[in-house]
């Protein structure tokens, strides 16, 4: 069987942030052959190590993550992750991505047809998870990547369209310094849940200081006024979330990795009761 590599960032100080991290890793274990992690925070180097201290199929890389951080940060961070990668197929994750156990080998094995038919980047279905018992399916989010490709895979703006800079982009042969982003019909779709849990473990404490870091941030790129002030930034999150809840429609079966966190959950993070918003 083909070697699966999964790829992951964390950003600053993720195990102090609630972040599913450990959930995720053992998740990642259990799927992949090899986990590379590039970490921001050298605490973060610290607690995985101290997790998982006998393991040796897990690589941390650390790159300096600044606590104002500029959009740049992710693409570097992603392709570092990318260059560090050894298997044949390679799925980046954020560090609250989950595969469900149930789809683990069936995953494997579509795995193997897609480097037989010589793709070059495919697709899986990102759910956000918006409460205990449901979520919205958000999109075919571009994860999986070939590594006979590897040298022409890229992260960052895309040259015919825009992009969040975070999936995989061609380089360009024909334009040096340049890569473009895929059409969706370029690429298989493996019809796999991504579990994404996102804010789902915070605090609203923690959502203001974070999702005030991510507005500031996006705007260095895009120039969206989402971070003028940390409250403004906090409404316009309140709607996106109240939005999703709305939109969720899908019953979750959680993967078993995370079951125990959520029943664990206590009042004042988000997936609890959505801080009594809905």
């Amino acid at each position: 069987m083909s070697k699966l590599s999964i790829f992951t960032t964390c950003t600053i100080n993720t195990p102090h942030r609630r972040d599913p991290w450990k959930e995720a890793i053992e998740c990642y274990l259990d799927l992949a052959d090899e986990v590379v992690i590039v970490t921001g925070h050298k605490d973060d180097q610290q607690e995985i190590e101290k997790a998982f201290p006998h393991e040796d199929r897990i690589k941390t890389l650390y790159i300096k993550w600044p606590y104002k951080w500029n959009w740049h940060e992710l693409p570097k961070h992603l392709f570092e992750g990318l260059k560090h990668c050894t298997g044949d197929v390679a799925i980046k994750t954020d560090i609250d991505y989950f595969f469900h156990e149930d789809d683990h080998i069936k995953i494997r094995e579509d795995l193997e047809k897609f480097l037989k038919d010589d793709e070059i980047v495919g697709r899986m279905l990102k759910v956000n998870i918006t409460r205990k018992d449901r979520g919205m399916i958000k999109s075919r989010t571009p994860i999986v990547i070939n590594m006979n490709y590897k040298n022409k895979i890229r992260f960052g703006q895309a040259s015919n369209k825009r992009t969040d800079w975070c999936e995989p982009l061609l380089v360009d042969n024909c334009c040096r310094g340049t890569a473009r982003a895929f059409d969706e019909s370029e690429n298989p779709l493996l019809r796999y849940w991504v579990y994404n849990y996102d804010y789902f473990f915070c605090t609203k404490e923690q959502v203001k200081e974070e999702f005030w870091r991510f507005a500031q941030a996006y705007a260095t790129a895009f120039g969206w006024d989402w971070g003028r002030s940390k409250e403004k930034a906090y409404s316009v999150w309140e709607g996106m979330q109240i939005s999703r809840v709305s939109k969720s429609g899908e019953k979750i079966n959680h993967p078993k990795y995370i079951k125990k966190r959520i029943d664990e959950m206590k009042p004042e993070e988000w997936g609890h009761s959505s801080f009594g918003l809905i």
